[in-house]
């Protein structure tokens, strides 16, 4: 990218296009598969008249009970009845990497299992038994479904409480009987009950493409509409475990937001429609790795058609952008440009686009091993540019 003298120039494209991912690295991987939280609910405490839980590696990150429970022994330690409206809530949940891991636990139901119980269809034909949450952002839920049919499911939504992704286990549930459920994410996401799994091989991470970032999550154990739905279970053995090795999600480091409509492309990216756009800044010298000394800044949005690329970029007000030359597929790299690089997939295939400040534009089709590009590939996009006031 040549662009250190571009004012403000807009590309659209309009094509359909995956933007490229990347392995996020983290500073300081937790060991795989190491245990980050343990909750086994043999310890309760009373902090300001509250009673918390008392979890292991960190039993001051416990969770605020809302009564009623009971703690419930079985054959080993015991474990925790919620029934009613009562739940656990962590407030501010941090050991989980939404990048890959492990969580799981065992659930035991408290109602009449017969397929003619009023209760079974109503006021328990939900359990929900954790909701991982991040205002304004998106939840992940585990519960199991009671009506018809039974099973237990993993359910991903958007602040707009739309489904992203639903995967669904067939359970035989039993009144008093054991079930343990298991959900593991990175590369893929699945989920297992007492053996038996559903995967969703599409999806990355906890979260998926949801901006949700590894800081402090809303995580609540049992019901968070106890009018309709009630608890009538008991947990026990929570344990969430770091990435295993290997298996850590490719995300978008930006989600990208769907809009209806188009916007004029005429390359002014103070129009409406921008405001909208996923945007990035911070932008780095690809030779030297450096943070690069021109203002520069990407918004992104995409059409079930198109995506979208608006770019403002800094030059010296000084001098007009160098960019002459008006041939499609010519040198317009050598001049003032805004050059981008799409991967729809981790193989070895790869696209190219530029366009020069005087809106003449490049497109290459480069395929592993050879070096150089297909120029004779011409993709179906449109691109504009425009100088900024004053500059």
């Amino acid at each position: 990218m040549n662009g250190s003298r571009i004012r403000q120039a807009l590309l659209g494209l309009a094509i359909i296009l995956n933007w490229c991912c990347a392995e996020r690295v983290h500073a300081q991987e937790p060991a795989s598969g190491a245990v980050l939280f343990h909750e086994s609910f043999e310890q309760i405490k009373t902090v300001n008249g509250v009673p918390v839980t008392r979890p292991r590696p960190d039993p001051e990150s416990g969770g605020h009970l809302a009564r009623p429970f009971r703690l419930t022994p079985r054959t080993e330690g015991q474990g925790l009845e919620l029934t009613g409206g009562s739940n656990v809530r962590y407030d501010r949940f941090t050991p989980i990497s939404i990048d890959g891991g492990e969580l799981s636990f065992d659930v035991r139901l408290l109602f009449d299992m017969d397929p003619n119980s009023a209760d079974r269809k109503t006021k328990f034909r939900n359990q929900l038994y954790l909701n991982f949450s991040q205002p304004d952002i998106g939840s992940f839920s585990v519960y199991s479904t009671h009506a018809n049919p039974q099973d237990v499911r993993i359910c991903i939504q958007d602040p707009a409480r739309n489904i992203l992704k639903l995967i669904a286990v067939p359970v035989d549930w039993q009144t008093g009987e054991w079930v343990h459920l298991r959900v593991t994410w990175g590369r893929e996401l699945t989920l297992t009950a007492n053996g038996e799994s559903s995967r969703a091989p599409d999806w990355q991470g906890l979260f998926g493409p949801l901006p949700v970032v590894d800081s402090e999550f809303l995580l609540r154990i049992g019901t968070s509409a106890p009018e309709s739905i009630q608890n009538a279970f008991v947990i026990d053995e929570l344990t969430i475990r770091g990435p295993r090795a290997g298996d850590v999600a490719w995300r978008p480091l930006l989600a990208v937001p769907t809009v209806d409509a188009l916007p004029e492309l005429d390359g002014d990216l103070s129009d409406s429609f921008w405001q909208q756009a996923a945007r990035t800044t911070g932008l780095g010298d690809y030779q030297t790795g450096r943070a690069s000394v021109a203002p520069a800044q990407v918004l992104l949005a995409a059409t079930p058609a198109a995506l979208l690329v608006g770019a403002r970029v800094g030059f010296d007000v000084d001098r007009r952008p160098e960019a002459a030359l008006t041939n499609r597929d010519g040198a317009i790299y050598t001049e003032d440009a805004f050059e981008m690089f799409f991967a729809p997939t981790s193989g070895d295939r790869f696209y190219q686009f530029i366009v020069s400040a005087a809106g003449t534009r490049f497109d290459a089709d480069y395929q592993a091993p050879n070096t150089l590009g297909n120029v004779q590939w011409n993709a179906q996009w449109q691109a504009a540019t425009a100088r900024a006031d004053g500059g």
